[in-house]
């Protein structure tokens, strides 16, 4: 590897020109090991580090295994310098995926809007990138809860949501981050309700979203005895079964689609379609879940979970594996969701707050690189307060948005309490809607019915995006 390259690589994250050297000195000057890591990971550094890891600075998963492994590295160089170096890999890996060219950095200035910036980086690409897909129970012994180090406690500042996400307070305690082969299983299937239990054509196709995130998550030990009502009343009343279809041109996805469709009516006395221009959603009723199949062409899983706006989300379940990415490894891990520019631009929509907040909710902690205590004024939060009690919501939205609506929401219990984007989630009651007390035929019925949105100037009807179609082969 060229120092040219090197040096390169390591000015796209702008902050840390030497990472990769930092790590080598500090690992080399420093080679003790968290001991329930130490006989894995001993032979392998002292042969490899040098020879393998330094001279392939794409080589991420080596990178990210070396931090989590030696506490002398997790003290030198920070979280969010990790976060960034593994940002960088994915823009160039989608963008060698799609085989579209890299777009040129544009660094961002204070609060300057995210709109029509490029958030890429600069040239030379690599030439061969390392798949960026990690097979969790192939590699559990890698998904560990890792603990608080003085460093992290003094450089970054958290937000949450209800309660505390749980870490451990010292290295001497061992916690895997994500479900067994066995706990995920059961979780999924009672999420589901079963009804993937006999599916069998998972050819090209993987499930992600909220489901998979349920299902590798430690259910609260006091939802332990009875986890389908925790999922149905508690924490996921209102989310859909997410699946992405991969690897298939246009004739290959509406037949991928058919399969889909027959085996739910082969399980279920009804089911109806509806669609949106970026969606096809299968209907049964409660408590079976809205499966909703996103239309869209992508090559791979790694192109799927290279997408999402939320770093826990970058998980997919493909009937026998469950995949993830270097971004959501960190995630599980630290139990941390990184705001960053690039996650906002992965969807550019104004509900990036409220899945952040959603997410916190399900037990992660929300860290922004520009959240600094110091640096915000009494006035700021105040003054947001003030205008969030009197507006509330317009149009589905708080009337103050960004980091400035979390702080607000997080400070202040009255902003909680009464501010819509805070409240827990309940049954949906407009649109495609879900719950007890809808059947196949008031679901379609809703579907007929205009939905009513908020503005200053009082309520006002707008269509209904969700269209009931007569059968699947009427779906464009």
């Amino acid at each position: 590897m060229s120092n040219s390259l090197e040096s390169t690589y390591f000015s796209i994250s702008g902050e840390i020109p030497s990472l990769l050297h930092m790590c080598r000195i500090a690992l080399l000057q420093n080679p003790y090991f968290r001991k329930d890591l130490n006989e894995y990971y001993e032979p392998y550094f002292k042969d490899h580090w040098e020879n393998y890891v330094s001279k392939n600075p794409y080589e991420i998963n080596q990178m990210v295994l070396y931090y989590s492994a030696f506490p002398q590295v997790r003290e030198t160089f920070s979280f969010f310098q990790l976060f960034k170096f593994i940002e960088n890999f994915e823009i160039a890996y989608l963008a060698k995926s799609k085989e579209k060219e890299v777009e040129p950095f544009v660094p961002l200035n204070g609060d300057e809007p995210y709109e029509d910036k490029h958030l890429g980086f600069f040239e030379p690409k690599p030439e061969v990138l390392e798949t960026p897909l990690i097979n969790v129970w192939k590699e559990y012994s890698t998904f560990v809860l890792e603990p608080f180090t003085k460093l992290e406690k003094d450089t970054i500042n958290k937000v949450h949501f209800v309660d505390e996400p749980f870490r451990p307070k010292s290295d001497s305690c061992f916690y895997h981050s994500i479900n067994d082969k066995q706990q995920f299983l059961k979780q999924f299937h009672l999420f589901t309700n079963n009804q993937f239990q006999k599916f069998t054509s998972w050819n090209n196709m993987v499930i992600i979203g909220g489901a998979i995130v349920a299902s590798a998550m430690p259910v609260p030990p006091r939802y332990s005895n009875d986890i389908q009502k925790y999922y149905n009343e508690i924490s996921h009343p209102d989310s859909d079964i997410d699946i992405y279809i991969y690897g298939l041109d246009e004739t290959g996805f509406k037949k991928k689609l058919k399969e889909i469709y027959a085996y739910l009516q082969s399980i279920h006395p009804k089911v109806i379609v509806v669609s949106t221009p970026f969606t096809v959603t299968l209907c049964t009723q409660y408590p079976n879940r809205h499966i909703q199949i996103v239309i869209g062409k992508w090559k791979s899983i790694a192109e799927v979970l290279l997408e999402p706006d939320i770093d826990c989300t970058c998980i997919a379940f493909d009937g026998k594996n469950l995949w993830t990415t270097q971004r959501a490894r960190l995630s599980y891990n630290w139990r941390v969701i990184n705001c960053s520019p690039r996650a906002y631009r992965l969807r550019q929509f104004p509900e990036y707050e409220s899945r952040l907040i959603k997410y916190s909710r399900r037990g992660f902690y929300l860290i922004d690189k520009l959240l600094d205590w110091k640096n915000i004024s009494t006035e700021y939060l105040t003054t947001g307060k003030v205008r969030l009690l009197e507006h509330k919501v317009v149009r589905g939205r708080s009337y103050i948005n960004g980091l400035r609506l979390i702080l607000c929401g997080y400070k202040y219990p009255e902003v909680f309490k009464q501010v819509d984007i805070f409240k827990p989630p309940t049954w949906k009651k407009t649109g495609l809607v879900y719950g007890p007390k809808w059947n196949i035929y008031s679901i379609i019925h809703q579907l007929e019915q205009p939905i009513m949105e908020s503005s200053h100037y009082g309520p006002y009807e707008v269509e209904n995006p969700f269209k009931h179609v007569s059968g699947i082969d009427q779906v464009e």
